[in-house]
């Protein structure tokens, strides 16, 4: 066997002595090309060619780094992590590509792969040949036909849509046809002339409960303040009730003013004693004018800014205006609010669910509007959903995202300032439900609303690039307004003639969205018929519906749908060109049929499934006489009575990983119905250890809003299995003392 070795000297002097007898090549004749192929791969199935193309990039990087400090106050030479340097290694791949197969040069096959690792779109397709009927067919969730057909246009699909398309050629006609499922968002944008509006709408019955409050007196002596806590409480009252005192970081009070507030709501009774000389709270003398009168009497009874009564425990059931007060309250007399403390007479402020004339009810979570106030949030009081209303004065007020309604000249002691919509509703019958525990009690329907807004410099109209043409609306100050066009590219709205800077402009639309719950169908049907040279017509027809039977909607406008017919008729010669058009829309403002009113289900409180917030458990029969593992008191068994779920009889509750792992490195959680790999099932342990316990989340699919706690289980006679969700935010536990049902889905599969 001969080797032969060319190093590149060796070539260079090849090329040199090439070029130096060129002349013994004749000129004239071209030396042979080879063309890159097009495809990435050619090959030949059953005598038909397929190819396969990629296109586009996938870019990687590996990022590194450390560092170390020294000097004054380090002990020798130490690691170090360095501001906006890597610390480690950080690896990150970005794959962008568009993969194409090809079989006989008219089925074909396309999807893409994107930054998340996973196949982003895909298409199914067929072109026909000339003379045959079917010219293209497309199946899948891009590309599905869109544009302007004459007089007609079919909006471009989302790539969360699915649906089929195909194109027809017959001798003297041309026809379109299109149907696909149309998962879509309702999104808002709201202007004053060119600025943005920032918008918070709450309910005016969401004040802030359990925090702020006004006590009896004013220039007090000292205050201590109690919460009720049965667990580590050290005060008991004549009730066998405990209560601990709380600190100065608790709380934030003002003795000269009156005024408690509290850091956190109260989860729990919230007592106080206070001094004013030799006196204390609840004396004769003290509480003058402390609550808001009453007007009318029984049902009719209601609270009257203009008039006040004096608090004290010694105020007598039998006589004015303690009789209509009491009745209004729902206590006999002052005394149900007493609570002893260390022999002390106190004063119950606040009990959780209970109506307390010492809350002040004029605070509310303003969100962003009010964080990032300078002095440009303003307050509307107006009818539910709609752009216009009244103006009310605010203040930012504690908190960074609290604002208070604060009617001008009153302080905070006033009557006003606890039931500030009192001022501005004439004391109209809905405002009195919110504030009292008479016969309104909040049982009146409520079809108003405060809406805090904030304005900030906007660049434009912008939409956003994934705004779905035609689903556009726009109110003028609240007319509806045709005179604009949008660029899908850019997602830029332009209006023919310019708002004002005091004009309101909303501006509903809908965008693409996997999260979407239901969708809409739409289809199309576009036909073009060429009878000769001078005459043709066109004749197109489409719907757009809700999809989704169990669907509804809180607002007008979430689930508009139409119906349209348009046909047109032309006549094209040297001489005469005539055109005649004419169409029919029908539209409907609900397609789903169904309005759910007042907000039904917007004062639910969802829990979220985390998995980080589910572990095993058993009900918990009292926390508070000793140790409970598993809901089985061992300290006390005398009280497991009923609810015998000892630990040592906890059954097999098995732990799977249901996120599916990509090979690029992404994750995705999947539905409950699939079979993950074995090494993603753990054996069952109680120990723990190597070993996993359930349950464990999955996906539920459309069946339901968020995810799933899953329990797979072995049981044995006399075993138990059980698991534990905590009601918690971030904030710490839930409030739940206006709750009025828990709803809890349940599905039951066996093997």
């Amino acid at each position: 066997m001969i080797r032969l070795y060319v190093t590149p000297f060796f070539l260079f002097l090849l090329l040199l002595w090439v070029g130096s007898y060129s002349s013994v090549f004749p000129r004239d004749i071209p030396l042979p090309e080879e063309e890159a192929p097009q495809a990435l791969f050619s090959a030949e199935l059953y005598d038909a060619d397929v190819d396969f193309f990629i296109e586009g990039s996938w870019t990687a990087s590996l990022q590194g780094g450390t560092g170390i400090t020294w000097g004054d106050g380090v002990e020798g030479v130490q690691p170090a992590v360095l501001s906006d340097f890597t610390d480690g290694f950080k690896f990150e791949q970005v794959p962008q590509l568009n993969l194409s197969l090809w079989y006989m040069d008219r089925y074909f096959f396309e999807t893409t792969i994107t930054e998340e690792q996973q196949l982003e779109t895909f298409l199914f397709g067929y072109f026909g040949q000339e003379g045959d009927f079917l010219q293209e067919a497309r199946a899948g969730n891009t590309d599905i036909g869109f544009g302007d057909y004459g007089m007609f246009s079919i909006p471009a699909a989302s790539r969360h849509s699915l649906g089929a398309y195909g194109r027809f050629e017959g001798g003297y006609s041309e026809h379109h046809l299109a149907a696909r499922y149309d998962p879509a968002q309702l999104e808002e944008l709201h202007f004053r002339g060119s600025r943005l509006i920032e918008e918070q709408r709450v309910a005016p019955g969401d004040f802030r409960r359990g925090r702020f409050f006004v006590l009896p007196d004013a220039d007090i002596d000292f205050l201590r303040v109690y919460l009720r806590d049965d667990r580590d409480g050290t005060m008991d009252d004549d009730a066998d009730r405990s209560y601990r005192r709380l600190d100065e970081d608790d709380m934030v009070y003002s003795l000269e003013e009156g005024l408690l507030f509290l850091r956190q709501p109260a989860t729990s009774d919230v007592v106080v004693y206070y001094e004013k000389g030799v006196d204390s709270v609840g004396d004769v003398g003290l509480g003058t004018g402390a609550l808001a009168g009453i007007t009318g009497t029984g049902e009719d009874a209601v609270l009257d800014l203009d008039s006040s009564i004096d608090f004290y425990w010694a105020a007598l059931s039998t006589s004015d205006p303690y009789t209509d007060y009491f009745k209004f309250a729902d206590i006999d007399d002052f005394e149900d609010w007493q609570r002893t403390i260390n022999g002390d007479e106190a004063l119950l402020l606040y009990s959780p669910g209970q109506w307390s004339p010492f809350e002040l009810l004029s605070v509310y979570n303003a969100g962003a509007a009010v964080k990032a106030d300078e002095g440009n949030t303003t307050l509307w009081l107006a009818a539910k959903n709609s752009s216009g209303g009244s103006r009310l004065p605010i203040e930012q007020f504690q908190d960074a995202d609290k604002a208070r309604i604060a009617p001008s000249g009153f302080d905070l002691r006033s009557h006003e300032a606890r039931y500030p919509l009192l001022v501005y509703t004439d004391e109209s019958s809905w405002a009195q439900s919110l504030y009292g525990p008479g016969p309104g009690g909040g049982t009146e329907a409520i079809d108003r609303e405060l809406r805090f807004e904030q304005l900030s410099q906007a660049g434009g109209y912008n939409l956003g690039s994934n705004a779905l043409e035609g689903s556009i609306t726009v109110l003028r100050n609240g007319v509806p307004e045709q005179r604009f066009s949008f660029n899908p590219d850019t997602g830029e709205l332009n209006f023919f003639i310019p708002p004002s800077q005091n004009e309101r402009i909303d501006i509903r639309y809908r965008t693409t969205s996997a999260q979407a719950i239901g969708g809409d169908i739409f289809a199309a049907a576009i036909n073009r018929f060429n009878f000769n040279e001078q005459w043709s017509a066109d004749l197109n027809l489409g719907l757009r519906w809700n999809a989704d039977p169990n669907a509804y909607i809180t607002e007008t406008g979430e689930a508009e749908g139409s119906m349209l017919a348009a046909g047109q008729l032309s006549y094209q010669s040297d001489r005469l060109n005539f055109e005649l058009e004419s169409g029919v829309n029908v539209r409907s403002p609900n397609t789903t049929g169904r309005l759910r009113l007042f907000g039904m289900d917007d004062s639910a409180y969802p829990v979220s499934m985390n998995p980080e917030l589910m572990y095993p458990g058993a009900p918990v029969i009292d926390g508070s006489q000793g140790g409970v593992v598993g809901g089985y008191n061992e300290a006390s068994p005398a009280i497991n009575e009923g609810n015998d779920l000892p630990h040592s009889s906890r059954g097999e509750l098995f732990f799977s990983d249901f996120y599916n792992y990509s090979f690029a490195g992404g994750y995705q959680l999947q539905h409950y119905s699939w079979d993950p790999p074995s090494d993603q099932t753990y054996p069952y342990s109680q120990s723990g250890g190597t070993n996993r316990t359930g349950p464990y989340i999955a996906a539920t699919g459309s069946e339901t809003e968020g995810n799933a706690m899953v329990m797979e289980y072995d049981l044995e006679n006399g075993d138990w299995v059980g698991g534990t969700i905590p009601l918690a935010d971030g904030s710490g536990a839930v409030d739940l003392s206006h709750v009025q049902a828990i709803t809890l889905l349940v599905k039951h599969i066996g093997r």
